[in-house]
């Protein structure tokens, strides 16, 4: 039996045991779009413990055909404002003067993720200043361990388990009260929701606040929004994530495939002028090593 076919047999087999008990129990109902709010806590630096937060992570899975997308409600808002306002015939300086950045203020992640479950595979959009990315990738199975320790969040009882995935050990929470085999990021293969996952070092930290129905569906807008981009680099996920792993975290790939000279001018208090290059920090969810690793 191929991967691909044992993936989708695994989805199969919980989504259709998610409408059996839906035809056992009336009280419960299922909807069609299933929208749970993250948030998303990480930090950049290994040596530095300041956290930042997207507190408005969303996981949209549309439980009839077993796809989801996972995105930043906020970047999602302010990318469909300036789109709308772009389309109306307003320039990028109509824009700030409307005061955009102040309306959807706070930490936007940039990427977003349209995940096929039965099929196995995903798509993820990402950019840095203005370049944009996207990457083709293959969904990979998880070996989940269980974890002998329990919790309540979002007033659902929640098991635990373990995994190595994409180069990092994961402690997950998850409800078989909301059996979905879905979770934030590209985290799945559960008999239930994953409502909190921490990677072994807490660098990174989902944990659900909201759970509930999606009035409209967003996937084809979103997916709108992350095509429309003129510079949009197409590539194999591996090639994508190294490509945006170094512009991300290093000032001088960025700014060289831009077209630049990969440093700043700097003028000194004494009036003389230096070469200068910023200093990025960016740690990944999936370490730099994982994707070499792939490639040997």
């Amino acid at each position: 039996m191929t991967k691909s076919l044992q993936i989708a047999l695994s989805v199969f087999t919980v989504l259709n045991a998610w409408y059996a008990a839906d035809a056992q129990e009336s009280a419960r109902q299922i909807p069609d779009i299933l929208r749970c709010k993250y948030y998303y806590v990480f930090r950049t630096d290994t040596v530095d413990t300041r956290e930042y937060i997207d507190s408005t992570m969303c996981l949209d899975v549309d439980t009839r055909n077993g796809k989801a997308v996972y995105y930043s409600e906020l970047a999602y808002l302010y990318d469909s404002t300036l789109a709308a306002m772009s389309d109306a015939g307003k320039s990028y300086y109509d824009m700030m003067a409307a005061g955009i950045d102040g309306t959807y203020r706070g930490t936007k992640e940039e990427s977003r993720y349209f995940i096929d479950y039965i099929g196995g595979k995903y798509v993820k959009y990402d950019r840095s200043f203005t370049m944009y990315f996207k990457g083709d990738g293959e969904l990979m199975p998880m070996g989940w361990t269980p974890a002998d320790v329990t919790d309540t969040i979002c007033g659902y009882p929640c098991q635990t388990a373990v995994a190595d995935y994409l180069g990092r050990r994961w402690s997950v929470w998850y409800t078989t009260e909301i059996p979905v085999t879905a979770g934030p990021w590209l985290l799945w293969g559960l008999p239930g929701l994953v409502l909190q996952a921490i990677d072994q070092e807490r660098l990174f930290t989902f944990r659900a606040k909201e759970i509930g129905y999606a009035p409209t569906d967003r996937s084809g807008h979103l997916e709108h929004l992350a095509e429309r981009s003129k510079r949009l680099h197409s590539y194999s996920i591996s090639r994508m994530e190294q490509t945006l792993n170094k512009v991300k975290s290093s000032y001088e790939a960025m700014d060289r495939m831009q077209g630049g000279s990969g440093f700043v001018i700097k003028a000194n208090d004494d009036g003389t002028m230096e070469k200068f290059v910023p200093e990025l920090k960016y740690i990944p969810l999936i370490p730099d090593e994982y994707w070499k690793k792939q490639d040997k």
